[in-house]
């Protein structure tokens, strides 16, 4: 498994009553017998009876290792029985069962780059608003760094729009979203803490989008060829891709915000490595 991100809403009355007995409910493919395979027993911190405790209480109590082991028990479990099926709807079901169990997967962010660059800018975050985003934080602390996030890597689009893709005869309707957001975000403190990011490494990102040229001649040239850079090039490649890379955090941040809208309970994060 590469590093993923997992995102959920979790719905306590709908856990205690059907995802209890979903875990209790025996067989072959049981979410004890899961545990005991899994996890070794009941000497591990995977403790059966006190999962099922907890979930009955309040599902948030769960640790993100005992929300993992229900997440991938719920894939294997489903995985195993659907066999013949093609992985969407594989992943349909188990989306289905879950949800149907109290545990909404609302959003995934499905490889390492875009999951270390959205970390990378939620850090950032995190420090300027002494916010803490770990296993567990509240839809109101998401929603208000997600307005940071989409500032900056907005600004970050915008710079590349100008600098890069040389997009001046029209702006493409993501720019427009774009530069629309942050025109009715500006007074916001967020949007000045995600200027002020911005600005300070303009300067950097400015030089790196200078050397690009020559990177993108070199490409043209080979375009139908196999290939390997010239040393003098592989630096501006690597800052290339981890601008644009980031700046692309755009579309991860719009679409958890547009999944967020209205949500006043909290946020779970799992985080596979």
């Amino acid at each position: 498994m590469g590093e993923e991100v997992y995102f959920f809403k979790l719905d306590k009355q709908k856990a205690r009553e059907e995802l209890t007995k979903k875990i209790t409910a025996p067989g072959d493919f049981s979410y004890h017998n899961y545990l005991r395979e899994e996890y070794g027993g009941n000497h591990n911190s995977m403790v059966y009876d006190e999962i099922c405790y907890r979930i009955h209480q309040d599902i948030e109590l769960l640790s993100e290792d005992e929300l993992f082991s229900l997440f991938f028990w719920f894939e294997d479990n489903n995985y195993r029985k659907n066999k013949d099926l093609g992985w969407k709807e594989q992943a349909q079901i188990v989306y289905d069962e879950m949800l149907a169990c109290g545990m909404d997967f609302f959003y995934e962010i499905p490889s390492k780059t875009p999951v270390r660059n959205f970390h990378s800018v939620m850090v950032d975050f995190g420090f300027i608003a002494d916010q803490d985003f770990g296993y567990k934080a509240e839809a109101r602390q998401y929603m208000d760094f997600l307005d940071y996030l989409l500032c900056y890597t907005g600004e970050l689009k915008l710079l590349l729009n100008k600098h890069y893709y040389k997009d001046y005869e029209e702006y493409s309707e993501e720019i427009r979203v774009i530069m629309n957001y942050i025109k009715e975000n500006a007074k916001h403190d967020y949007h000045k803490h995600a200027l002020a990011e911005f600005e300070q490494e303009e300067a950097y990102h400015l030089e790196t989008l200078s050397l690009t040229p020559k990177l993108s001649q070199f490409r043209k040239e080979r375009m139908n060829e196999s290939y390997t850079l010239p040393e003098e090039l592989v630096e501006t490649y690597h800052r290339e891709s981890e601008l644009l890379n980031k700046a692309h955090v755009w579309d991860i941040g719009l679409m958890l915000k547009e999944k967020l809208e209205g949500y006043e309970g909290s946020v779970f994060k799992l985080h596979s490595y």
